[in-house]
């Protein structure tokens, strides 16, 4: 009886898998797709090169599966045009933000996305040249405290919203 090369050796480990996708996707987030190598992403999640190739046969591949894992599957969303699928992929996101509770049924998809880009955009381009590098190495802290801030906000005025309705209510 022979074993198919699917069912040979030892099964696969499915939490270097995860450790693989996590440190490819943080590499990739930090330094961007020329800082992007499988010896980057093997040294940051401790395995070793050859099982990276194991699995994924170039380093493409291994953002792609990485980014699939991580981020979902973004194949469910093709209208056509580059523009509208990022458009309704944000869309999806906030809205199972929503779905899970994260904030508050009848929050403003476009307000919310506005704020967020707005914010990015404003902190980009406000920030002095010899200060651009500063702002790259600390983009992803900015990105939570951005995050962070407009969930805060969104959920603060549904609360406050919430609490004038009830004080109207009862007048």
């Amino acid at each position: 009886m022979t074993t198919s090369p699917a069912q040979a050796g030892r099964p696969r480990d499915p939490d270097v898998d995860r450790r693989v996708a996590d440190a490819a996707i943080t590499l990739f987030g930090e330094t961007g797709w020329a800082g992007f190598s499988v010896e980057a992403v093997a040294k940051q999640a401790s395995v070793g090169k050859a099982s990276i190739y194991l699995r994924w046969p170039t380093k493409e591949a291994l953002l792609v599966e990485a980014l699939r894992l991580r981020v979902g599957i973004i194949d469910d969303v093709d209208t056509g045009s580059l523009r509208e699928d990022l458009i309704r992929l944000a869309r999806q996101i906030v809205r199972r933000g929503i779905r899970r509770g994260e904030i508050p049924e009848g929050t403003s998809i476009t307000l919310l996305l506005d704020t967020l880009v707005g914010g990015a955009t404003t902190h980009v381009q406000t920030t002095p040249k010899d200060m651009r590098e500063t702002l790259r190495a600390d983009a992803a802290r900015y990105a939570e405290q951005l995050v962070d801030f407009l969930l805060g906000a969104v959920n603060l005025a549904a609360v406050s919203f919430a609490g004038r309705s009830r004080r109207l209510t009862r007048s």
